[in-house]
């Protein structure tokens, strides 16, 4: 099928593939997490009557740190950890041959997990497309995670299925929340949240942080480790294990008390941060790896603070805002930011205090959204043509971005003006708008 997309022969051989296998033990049936879609039939997957498509562009936007969402990807599976009540999904396929299709859903042990498909039947034509929504109904199903399958059949084809793995929960927050920003100030908006707990929710953002014991110094070699056991006595609504270094570059591993890594930060540098919420009284060890150093073979100090974020006062950020708007049942968060900002701890509270939900974020700075080049601004030859131009990054966030651009061009003359730009006297104006899911590529104005 040489016509077919990367992403429509990933999902022929994802939804054709056999569900037949077992655990390691060699007896026990797998569930999703070990089989993933099954072991690929290439014989059905060449003569599937439906694929499903995605673009780099969608991928791109599904990014948490852009405000995304990973289960909007137009893929042949679904899976969602925190299912309040219900979680819905939407997916789309492409016929590759005239047909008509009818389409179900089954829970696999356990009759409490309930999944609906719509529509129950549809006809396509080759490459026409059909959107399904599928809804996870998980209010009877047993605690922890249930499977089933959306299946699609139609005569004299394949049989294809869409596994889907929910789990329920109270709420749908995130465990942290990371942006990538294209510039000192600017915003992000996070959609779709729900919370049981949370109602006429107030918020706070916090970013300072008070030492819970004295800066722990290790010396860490290159290709090797240091570490120092830390014993909490009491959980932590919140705490932060954070190193310093002139070291060229080392990455920070939390582990627990039977060595297992709870949480990790591998940046380009020394200057690493792992953040936990409501972490349990017990041992953890934090270790530091040594990747580069300053001299070639040698030991490098590395400061780790322990802290936590206070939420009072005193601690309230002075650059970071943070605004939710409730509707429908559903919230929104909107982070704010001017300036360098790191990082900190986002409180959600109900308005009658009576629960509490705690996020740590992080803000990094990424490369700026709008580059300019000016040659008028130096030094010109006269009878020489010099261009006054801007780059524009790719659009990947979930909202349309509306720029503004201006040159002053005064004492020159002005020709090829591209992407319907003004002139005005002196001044050159575009308005340029970067919609979201179609804005993929750098756009020179």
């Amino acid at each position: 099928q040489p016509e077919w997309s990367p992403a429509e022969a990933q999902s022929a051989l994802m939804l054709t593939a056999n569900q037949d296998t077992l655990k390691d033990d060699g007896v026990t049936p797998s569930d999703f997490f070990d089989m993933g879609a099954g072991f690929a039939n290439v014989t059905a997957a060449a003569q599937t009557g439906l694929v499903m498509d995605e673009t780099y562009a969608n991928y791109m936007g599904a990014n948490p740190a852009v405000g995304g969402t990973p289960s909007q990807i137009n893929l042949a599976t679904m899976a969602n950890s925190k299912c309040v009540d219900s979680c819905t999904w939407t997916r789309t396929v492409k016929a590759t041959k005239d047909g008509a299709w009818t389409s179900s859903a089954t829970a696999i042990n356990d009759e409490g997990f309930a999944i609906t498909v719509s529509p129950a039947a549809f006809e396509l034509e080759a490459g026409e497309t059909q959107v399904l929504t599928i809804t996870a109904d998980v209010t009877a199903a047993d605690a922890g995670w249930n499977f089933g399958n959306v299946i699609l059949m139609a005569e004299g084809m394949p049989e294809v299925k869409l596994p889907v793995a929910a789990k329920a929960s109270g709420d749908n927050l995130p465990g942290a929340i990371s942006i990538t920003a294209h510039r000192d100030t600017g915003t992000m908006t996070y959609t779709g949240f729900t919370s049981k707990e949370l109602s006429d929710i107030k918020v706070g953002v916090y970013d300072k942080h008070t030492d819970l014991l004295e800066a722990q110094t290790l010396s860490v070699p290159v290709d090797s480790y240091d570490y120092f056991a830390l014993t909490l006595d009491e959980a932590m609504p919140n705490i932060s294990f954070i190193s310093s270094s002139d070291a060229t570059d080392v990455d920070m591993r939390v582990l627990d008390a039977n060595f297992v890594k709870i949480g990790a930060s591998a940046g380009p540098d020394s200057n690493e941060a792992v953040s936990f919420v409501n972490l349990p009284a017990g041992t953890y060890y934090i270790v530091i790896d040594g990747y580069a150093t300053e001299t070639e073979g040698g030991v490098d100090d590395v400061t780790v603070r322990v802290t936590s974020i206070i939420t009072d006062d005193e601690s309230l950020s002075e650059h970071v805002e943070s605004t939710v708007t409730e509707a429908d049942g559903k919230f929104s968060l909107t982070f704010k930011w001017d300036g360098e900002v790191k990082g900190g701890l986002l409180s959600l509270s109900s308005g009658d205090d009576s629960a509490i939900k705690q996020l740590p974020f992080s803000i990094n700075r990424g490369e700026d959204d709008v580059v300019e080049s000016n040659e008028v601004a130096g030094e010109m030859t006269a009878g020489e043509a010099s261009t006054v131009k801007f780059n524009l990054a790719p659009n990947f966030s979930n909202e349309d971005k509306v720029y503004t651009l201006t040159a002053d061009i005064a004492g020159h003359d002005a020709e090829n003006i591209t992407n319907d730009g003004v002139l005005n006297g002196s001044m050159i104006t575009w308005n340029v708008t970067r919609k979201t899911g179609e804005s993929a590529e750098t756009l020179e104005v």
